[in-house]
């Protein structure tokens, strides 16, 4: 959970927030997801675990579906959005649908607050490019099916409705 991006001259920059969290696929494995923070923090890394790795990946899911196709197609950094009304109404709404599908998947706690948690990211990550964006500023494919499409899909099996999610997607 750590962002960065590249600069116009390629260089590789982070953001000081955040830190790698380790979760394992099987509650059994949760020893061995200790140990790992555990070493990483030896080393002078931040680290911390969890009980779940999909909790962990739909979170992530959830805000970059929410930050990355709205900063690309606003060709902004990650701060724009809170700094634009409309952005940001357009990426809170998206986070909210989101996080009513993972709500209904049972993969995040229901005192979860995806606005908050945006609001959050991108504080953080204000100066950072999304990848997406860097992906259309150097006309590569992107990620929006991986992400916006697996939004949408996980919400059709659950019969959640997504409509700024099937924008974003369809944009």
């Amino acid at each position: 959970s750590v962002g960065a991006y590249l600069d116009g001259s390629g260089a590789l920059h982070e953001s000081p927030a955040g830190s790698t969290v380790i979760a394992p696929w099987r509650a059994t494995d949760g020893p061995w997801a200790e140990r790992a923070v555990a070493l990483l923090c030896q080393a002078g890394l931040a680290a911390e675990s969890r009980s779940d790795a999909r909790a962990v990946l739909f979170r992530k899911l959830l805000l970059n579906s929410a930050v990355n196709p709205v900063t690309a197609l606003a060709m902004r950094e990650n701060g724009a959005l809170l700094d634009e009304p409309a952005l940001l109404r357009t990426a809170e709404r998206a986070a909210l649908e989101a996080a009513r599908v993972g709500w209904r998947l049972g993969l995040l706690p229901r005192e979860f607050d995806p606005v908050d948690a945006l609001r959050t990211i991108l504080s953080e990550t204000r100066g950072n490019r999304s990848s997406m964006m860097e992906d259309l500023a150097r006309g590569r494919r992107t990620e929006i099916e991986e992400i916006e499409g697996a939004v949408v899909r996980l919400a059709g099996e659950v019969g959640e409705a997504v409509p700024v999610q099937r924008a974003l997607l369809t944009l």
